[in-house]
Protein backbone atom coordinates (compact mmCIF):
# COMPACT_ATOMS: atom_id res chain seq x y z
CA UNK A 1 0.00 0.00 0.00
CA UNK A 2 1.59 3.37 -0.73
CA UNK A 3 2.67 5.59 1.67
CA UNK A 4 0.88 8.85 2.80
CA UNK A 5 3.83 10.87 2.88
CA UNK A 6 2.29 14.22 5.26
CA UNK A 7 1.12 11.63 7.59
CA UNK A 8 3.32 9.97 10.36
CA UNK A 9 2.71 6.14 10.61
CA UNK A 10 2.52 7.38 14.41
CA UNK A 11 -0.53 9.34 13.96
CA UNK A 12 -3.54 7.78 15.88
CA UNK A 13 -5.53 6.79 12.84
CA UNK A 14 -2.84 6.39 10.57
CA UNK A 15 -4.29 2.56 9.36
CA UNK A 16 -7.84 3.42 9.12
CA UNK A 17 -7.19 6.17 6.92
CA UNK A 18 -4.70 3.60 4.71
CA UNK A 19 -8.05 1.42 4.85
CA UNK A 20 -9.93 3.87 3.89
CA UNK A 21 -7.65 4.88 0.59
CA UNK A 22 -7.81 1.14 -0.17
CA UNK A 23 -11.52 1.16 -0.34
CA UNK A 24 -11.34 4.43 -2.05
CA UNK A 25 -13.33 6.31 0.49
CA UNK A 26 -10.30 8.80 0.41
CA UNK A 27 -8.18 10.30 -2.13
CA UNK A 28 -4.35 10.39 -1.63
CA UNK A 29 -2.19 12.44 -3.66
CA UNK A 30 0.94 13.58 -1.71
CA UNK A 31 -0.49 14.97 1.37
CA UNK A 32 -3.49 14.43 3.53
CA UNK A 33 -4.90 16.79 5.99
CA UNK A 34 -6.06 14.39 8.58
CA UNK A 35 -7.57 17.46 10.41
CA UNK A 36 -9.91 18.56 7.89
CA UNK A 37 -13.51 18.15 8.28
CA UNK A 38 -15.79 16.73 5.49
CA UNK A 39 -18.96 18.29 4.66
CA UNK A 40 -22.04 16.13 4.50
CA UNK A 41 -22.44 16.07 0.54
CA UNK A 42 -18.48 14.52 0.53
CA UNK A 43 -19.75 12.02 3.00
CA UNK A 44 -22.51 10.61 0.93
CA UNK A 45 -20.35 11.01 -2.40
CA UNK A 46 -17.53 9.08 -0.76
CA UNK A 47 -20.40 6.32 0.33
CA UNK A 48 -20.52 2.96 -1.25
CA UNK A 49 -22.83 2.86 -3.60
CA UNK A 50 -23.86 -0.88 -2.69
Amino acid sequence: MRAIRSLSSSYWAYSAIQQAYAMGFVDITDSFNADQSLTKLEVLVRSPKG
